[in-house]
């Protein structure tokens, strides 16, 4: 009876290790909610496994300490086999169990390496507007004396100061490896 029960543990740790065989090319598209929730479903049961089959291996071990003698030789054999297939499907448990909780941790690292380079993006953004910006708001203040505010061309060489600091601030930036 045991053999039968240990036998469906192993089919069914199968099933979900064919399950996880379709997110093996996770890499090349990321995984949706659904397919994350799917993962962690297969996670959640192989743990209920787990516990089952600890339960198992301590029956065995009952069993070997207070009824080992009065089991007929010729079954003795089977039953160490027994003993040893419950091992064997642990051990494959955890193994499954790993790769998903790694599938899963792969694909949080995934996302927030997407998330830093567009937080990267944005910020290098955010400083090469930040110098006009405030340029643009000390000439938006009604003093009397801003440097070329009397000047003809005093708007045409703001602008141009104005680019030439931009474009200082991008090469910096790139220098940096930050665009």
């Amino acid at each position: 009876m045991m053999d039968k029960i240990n036998d469906d543990y192993l089919s069914r740790i199968e099933k979900i290790s064919a399950k996880m065989d379709l997110f093996e090319n996770f890499s090349k598209k990321e995984l949706t909610v659904h397919d994350l929730e799917r993962v962690y479903e297969q996670s959640v049961a192989l743990s209920f496994f787990n516990q089952a089959l600890i339960a198992n291996i301590e029956v065995l071990n009952s069993l070997r300490k207070n009824y080992y003698k009065l089991i007929p030789r010729t079954y003795k054999k089977l039953f160490e086999e027994l003993y040893h297939d419950v091992l064997q499907i642990i051990d494959t448990e955890k193994i499954q169990r790993e790769a998903l909780t790694n599938l899963i941790n792969i694909q949080s690292i995934i996302a927030s390496s997407r998330l830093n380079k567009f937080t990267k993006r944005l910020t290098t953004i955010a400083l090469v507007f930040a110098f006009p910006t405030m340029i643009s708001g000390i000439y938006g203040m009604n003093f009397k004396y801003i440097p070329f505010a009397n000047h003809i061309y005093g708007f045409y060489i703001t602008v141009v100061m104005v680019a030439i600091t931009m474009l200082l601030m991008m090469y910096s930036l790139r220098r940096f490896k930050w665009i």
